[in-house]
């Protein structure tokens, strides 16, 4: 007899054989990472039939910062299907029990990296109108495209599947890395990066502030002891610049530190010493509160984070994440601590030509590359794409944890064919201090909208970073 059950802890690694079938890309080192780390605490919804699992999700626990409020919501991973068991309709029974549990458990959402948006578009998942990677153009093309594939699926049970066969046929790990054999582009914490770029060979960057004082950017790799450091940075960046991010702590980075070597990668430290750089340590700000700096130290001051894998194969490197301080950010005038006066103006125009390839990023340029290359001497460089799709689970929650400088009110009709509790006609209102909702007569409702529509109707003007592999 079919069932659907969430795993016991002591179960989950039953699932490994079934893992290592689906997503065969997967080296073991990371499989291991994974079956180490992530279900400690991860959940799997699986379905089974005479103790054979066909069908099974891992929902991923995070702590999100949502425009200050603090909620734990899951992505969604290593969604699988064994192949003489798809286009029968059973991923999507399994979906749709997870999305249940989480309205009833006040879940605001739950997020993925799709394989299929076709499938997942069928499914209530919408993508994020305004991501770091593309934008919110690339966002709504890749939707236009999803939206017409739909079209064309229809389940045995009047359901629209939106993709044909993509119910089954999408099997995915959401967001996994690159994965190889390469050891690490820095071997030693606190050496100064060789940079195979034409006149840069063993060199520091330096960058002149003001007459002669010299500040001298490295980078560095980071251990356990650097923890503290990566958690107040990176909170207080992110903080600055997205309204819904995953909020980092100390358990966050180590377990980042065990996938990264996993991934044959790790964490980079772009740091700055001078006369005149010291180090500002960002008290991280709690819900409510304003973010205050301490006072400087006499030592070199974080300017940067790079997370990262790396694929001897390809020679590349894969970035998962780049975030710089403002002031790390504009190229600043260059200069060589060697005691040369000066370096080529165009030095990487010069080196171009052998240079190995750089997908850049949106936004990444001139002064940026040039330390991605310093990192990665003679490696060609990637970003991960992370274009997240996101499902509402319980609409009341998602409101409730909504803000707006300019204030906005809807009154809608909702319509959600999953999750029944969220259907119906309501007054949404939402505001600086925060969005509610309220029930009114249906013939006071204006447009009927689809809970994905709504969705991305709500988080229009929403800035969004989910950089996460697994």
């Amino acid at each position: 007899m079919e069932t659907v059950r969430y795993l016991a802890p002591q179960e989950k690694q039953g699932t490994r054989a079934m893992y290592e079938e689906m997503f065969p890309e997967d080296p073991a080192s990371f499989v291991d990472y994974y079956y180490q780390w992530k279900t400690k605490e991860n959940e799997i919804l699986a379905m089974e039939e005479d103790g054979v699992c066909q069908v099974m999700l891992h929902l991923n626990p995070y702590t999100l910062w949502l425009n200050g409020n603090l909620r734990e919501l899951p992505y969604i991973v290593a969604v699988a299907t064994r192949p003489d068991c798809r286009k029968k309709g059973k991923m999507g029974r399994v979906m749709g029990r997870a999305l249940q549990d989480l309205e009833r458990r006040e879940a605001p959402f739950a997020f993925l990296l799709p394989a299929d948006p076709a499938y997942y578009r069928g499914q209530g998942f919408v993508f994020f109108p305004s991501q770091e990677e593309g934008g919110s153009a690339a966002g709504q093309e890749v939707e236009k495209d999803a939206a017409s594939a739909e079209e064309a699926g229809k389940e045995e049970n009047g359901q629209n599947l939106r993709a044909a066969g993509a119910e089954e046929v999408c099997q995915e790990k959401a967001g996994q890395g690159c994965g190889s054999q390469n050891p690490c582009a820095v071997d030693a914490k606190g050496i100064f990066i060789e940079n195979n770029m034409q006149g840069w060979e063993n060199q520091n960057f330096c960058a002149q502030d003001t007459g002669s004082s010299k500040r001298a950017f490295y980078w560095e790799k980071a251990g356990e002891e650097d923890i503290p450091a990566l958690v107040a940075f990176s909170n207080h960046i992110l903080q600055e610049k997205y309204h819904i991010f995953i909020r980092r702590d100390a358990k966050y980075y180590h377990r980042l530190l065990a996938e990264t070597k996993a991934e044959q990668g790790g964490i980079l430290l772009l740091k700055a010493s001078g006369p005149e750089n010291g180090t500002r340590d960002f008290q991280v700000r709690e819900p409510g509160q304003d973010a205050v700096a301490a006072g400087s130290r006499q030592e070199p001051a974080l300017k940067g984070i790079l997370v990262y894998g790396t694929d001897r194969q390809e020679n590349r490197a894969e970035i998962q994440e780049f975030l710089l301080a403002e002031d790390a950010k504009a190229r600043p005038e260059m200069i060589l601590q060697s005691g040369q006066e000066s370096v080529p103006e165009k030095i990487l125009e010069e080196g171009q030509e052998s240079q190995p390839e750089l997908v850049l990023q949106k936004g990444i340029q001139g002064w940026q590359e040039l330390l991605l290359r310093s990192a990665f001497p003679g490696m060609g460089i990637e970003f991960s794409e992370f274009r997240m799709m996101l499902r509402i689970a319980s609409l009341k929650d998602f409101v409730s944890v909504l803000k707006r400088e300019i204030p906005c009110s809807y009154r809608v009709k909702v319509t959600d064919r999953i999750i029944p509790r969220n259907c119906g006609c309501y007054q949404i209102d939402i505001c600086r201090d925060g969005g509610r909702m309220q029930e009114i007569p249906e013939g006071d409702a204006g447009e009927e909208l689809e809970i994905g529509e709504l969705a991305q109707l709500l988080l229009a003007d929403a800035r969004v970073s989910l950089r996460e592999w697994v």
